[in-house]
């Protein structure tokens, strides 16, 4: 870091690359791109880090929230799910993202009116799943493009999920909801 603030920056890249790979390392490598000049490179490093710390946050938030519900802890349950969907909100991760962590906590609760609101808001965000993609937020990195068929597929999948998955078992019972699944063929 010494050698950062007194803007030696072959020193800190020789430092720099004798460190082991981590968060740690591409974010001084992003300094050391920034105080060179290299503003579009620095700024693809750092967006990099955040796409990738909120895919650990998330996963983090995940356990913890399935250790809360193997404690019977539905307030620490609601908080957890109620926090992935704000990091995918806060990240810019897109709408299935936001809603995905909340279809666990409905199907936990049995809750069959928030297992439907939630699982339609699943199906209509996957056509948006990868909208991260386009955020301003990861504006400098490049995605691997989208396999054509790959937005229908996971659709499908989602679908035979909630026809055939005994968690989803409550809004089977539902009329309206088993209209809506026989129109979705």
């Amino acid at each position: 870091h010494l050698h950062l603030r007194q803007n030696q920056l072959d020193q800190a890249q020789s430092l720099l690359n004798s460190m082991p790979s981590g968060v740690e390392k591409k974010r001084r490598q992003a300094l050391i791109c920034q105080r060179r000049g290299q503003r579009e490179e620095a700024m693809k490093l750092q967006e990099e880090i955040l796409f990738s710390e909120y895919q650990s946050v998330n996963l983090v938030l995940n356990d913890l929230r399935l250790i809360a519900m193997e404690c019977q802890d539905h307030e620490r349950v609601r908080r957890l799910s109620a926090l992935q969907s704000q990091l995918a909100r806060c990240f810019e991760m897109g709408p299935y993202y936001e809603a995905a962590a909340q279809l666990e906590l409905a199907v936990w609760e049995k809750d069959e009116a928030q297992m439907i609101r939630i699982a339609e808001a699943l199906l209509e965000g996957v056509k948006q799943m990868d909208s991260f993609r386009h955020s301003w937020l990861y504006r400098h990195m490049t995605f691997k493009p989208v396999p054509p068929g790959w937005v229908e597929e996971m659709r499908e999948n989602l679908l035979e999920g909630f026809r055939k998955d005994p968690d989803y078992a409550p809004m089977l019972r539902n009329e309206a909801w088993q209209t809506w699944l026989a129109a979705q063929q």
